[in-house]
């Protein structure tokens, strides 16, 4: 028993069912058309287009994700307790318990 195919829908029924298409500027397409094009004039065209399109959209969805448009200052970085303990100095009593540790250490391995 043979599963029916679900029919696929073309393009233009998807857009058609999305809607109405968003309406290209004449001055924009004044500067990108200027005259004749052959197919691959007018294929270099579309690549570069969806390329800028897809690029401006990455840097929209990147600039929602970090909180910041690229080239401004970004968030203040975080600070967990091992790095801030890791950039001070040591106390004389850190100091003091690590020679403690380190005599008891010796006993140890004398011992055995």
């Amino acid at each position: 028993m043979d599963m029916p195919m679900k029919k696929r829908r073309s393009m233009a029924s998807q857009a058609a069912a999305r809607g109405p298409l968003p309406v290209m500027p004449d001055a924009l397409m004044d500067q990108l058309v200027k005259g004749p094009m052959t197919p691959g004039e007018v294929k270099d065209l579309m690549l570069a287009f969806n390329k800028a399109l897809v690029e401006r959209a990455m840097g929209a969805e990147m600039n929602m994700h970090l909180g910041y448009r690229a080239g401004e200052p970004g968030l203040p970085t975080r600070t967990t307790r091992a790095t801030t303990l890791a950039a001070r100095p040591p106390s004389p009593i850190t100091a003091r318990c690590e020679s403690i540790c380190r005599v008891i250490a010796m006993a140890v391995l004398i011992r055995s």
